[in-house]
């Protein structure tokens, strides 16, 4: 059962244990955002208008805006370990602040403040956990288990949202709060287990390199990769604001009743939670893994102009249940999508960076460019929806259009992707000694400068084939050799032809997270067919699964030549 399971969710041997720990966290920071969220929202919602929620993003995006300059301050100097204590300890404190401040002053401001403080309890759960998990996994195991990790989360809030009508008759709404406090304490505990049991790296000054050691890419173009997450993240939180306006006008509309609306709105978070844990489960991680990064960024804002186009036809046609309902379906996606394949795909941008950059690049984005983003929306939709009058059709454009800009991001991040990773190998082979426990043969780049790129993809693919040979014959060194070979044909059709020969310093490697940040890059760089013959050499895998996946890349290649 164990090793059925591992197989489904692409769990790999000595990841189990680790995997598990950070699953129960997740599901303690679930218990908190659950039931945090439902008590919040319903003193809320009893004590203003719903028409007054843009001014409590408002709020919310400015206390996300300051503490994001104090997080950032200490990501710098503090100790991994002490800095994520800091993290939970202060949301257990505000939590337990506000909770009494609710209780004793009679004024209906404390209920806004709950509500403002929720977003950022959210944010701060986010550094923490993913923070934690960006330390202890590289990017290849990003990509297949970041989806899966945060499972637990969504668990648990799917359980709060079926035990909070049993138990709120009983004990009270503002009760819930006090809940919301023992999960976070319970986060707390997991925390500090999983970094005793495993080594986290701690704050490390950026080593002194000189420029002329950097791989073709200069300190600007780090600063430029690191403004183009900034960009992408402020134009995916400014998406989900604007679907909520539209979302909560097309509802409201469909069920004026407030009985009839409070419960479509719990079957449609139902719903949603379910799409978010299949996505986090299964789709998640298989997708990233077969279909890499970039289409991991685009398949979010592309469903969502999907969606828009359908609120579109529904206009053209005057058919305003075809706009509702499009809408219901823009804001399922963005439930059930945006906190799982586009916030695992968002996390794994973070890690080619070098690790004394991740944490407060992370906290950056999510606090002061999510706050700006936010606040700036909220302006925005207070003006469009109360002085002009826009409505759902006209927002659902304003989604449309932000989400081309989305893509047009992606589009350009993908080659400084690779040569942030590439950078960050040189960083560490040049501070960092290891031992040659393989042999590296660079050979100087003119000797393939001049070669045909047909002649160099034909002889790849002939080396392929004589790696099969010594896959299945167990000749480990010659196939030492043919995997060399092969690196070095890569010079004659990847350009600059010094990223595969900085790769090839750290692919054959026994050194587990640069192999793994090299084989990324590599995987970046290639483009089917030879991507498929090529890596199966380099990933981290068995003889046998190696010798089969190589089989069966080959035999595609042959089919299409011979078609």
């Amino acid at each position: 059962m164990t090793a059925t399971l591992k197989r489904i969710f692409q769990i790999q041997h000595g990841e189990g244990r680790m995997l598990a720990l950070l699953l129960v966290h997740s599901f303690c920071n679930g218990i908190t955002i659950g039931f945090m969220g439902a008590a919040v929202s319903a003193l809320f919602l009893t004590r203003y208008q719903s028409s007054d929620v843009p001014q409590m993003y408002l709020v919310s995006t400015s206390m996300i805006f300051i503490t994001g300059i104090v997080y950032h301050h200490l990501s710098q100097r503090l100790p991994l370990r002490r800095l994520l204590t800091f993290n939970l300890i202060f949301s257990f404190i505000l939590i337990g602040v506000l909770n009494m401040a609710y209780r004793v002053i009679d004024d209906p401001f404390p209920a806004l403040l709950l509500l403002a403080s929720f977003e950022l309890i959210w944010v701060m759960n986010s550094l923490e956990f993913w923070g934690l998990a960006g330390k202890l996994f590289d990017v290849r195991q990003a990509k297949r288990l970041y989806g899966l990790m945060g499972a637990g989360e969504v668990v648990a809030i799917i359980l709060s949202g079926f035990i909070i009508p049993v138990i709120v008759p009983h004990i009270g709404t503002p009760n819930l709060l006090f809940i919301a406090m023992f999960g976070t304490a319970l986060s707390w505990v997991m925390m500090r287990i999983i970094t005793h049991r495993y080594d986290v790296n701690q704050a490390q000054p950026q080593p002194d390199i000189p420029q002329a050691d950097y791989p073709d890419m200069p300190s600007h173009h780090r600063r430029h990769y690191v403004l183009t997450i900034f960009a992408l993240v402020g134009l995916t939180v400014s998406t989900l604001y604007v679907v909520d306006v539209a979302f909560y006008d097309q509802a409201a509309r469909l069920y004026p009743d407030e009985d009839a609306l409070a419960s479509f709105l719990g079957i449609f978070f139902a719903v949603a939670g379910m799409l978010q844990l299949i996505s986090r489960t299964v789709i998640t991680g298989r997708l990233l893994k077969r279909y890499g990064v970039m289409i991991g960024l685009m398949i979010f804002p592309s469903l969502l102009i999907l969606s828009g186009v359908l609120v579109l036809i529904g206009a053209g046609l005057g058919d305003v249940m075809l706009v509702a309902w499009a809408v219901i379906l823009m804001k399922w996606l963005d439930r059930g999508l945006r906190f799982t394949l586009n916030q695992a795909t968002v996390l794994i941008l973070y890690q080619p960076l070098p690790n004394h950059e991740r944490v407060p690049v992370q906290t950056r984005a999510e606090s002061h460019i999510e706050a700006i983003a936010g606040f700036s929306m909220g302006i925005i939709l207070l003006f469009l929806t109360n002085t002009v009058g826009l409505g759902a059709v006209g927002l659902v454009l304003l989604v449309m259009l932000i989400c081309v800009m989305w893509l047009g991001i992606v589009w350009r991040i993908r080659k400084p992707y690779v040569q942030m990773i590439v950078q960050t190998l040189t960083i560490e082979r040049l501070t960092v000694t290891y031992s040659d426990a393989v042999p590296i043969i660079s050979p100087p780049v003119d000797d393939y400068v001049d070669m045909d790129v047909d002649t160099a993809h034909q002889q790849i693919f002939t080396q392929a084939e004589i790696a099969l040979n010594y896959l299945e014959t167990g000749a480990h060194d010659d196939l030492h050799q043919a995997k060399t070979r092969i690196l070095h044909l890569l010079t004659a059709i990847v350009h600059p032809p010094e990223l595969i020969l900085e790769i090839e310093k750290h692919i054959l490697l026994p050194i587990k997270e640069r192999r793994a940040y090299a084989l990324e890059a590599l995987e970046m760089v290639l483009m089917s067919p030879t991507k498929g013959v090529v890596m199966p050499l380099f990933e981290e895998l068995t003889p046998s699964e190696q010798a089969k996946k190589l089989r069966e890349a080959l035999g595609r290649t042959q089919v299409g030549v011979g078609d």
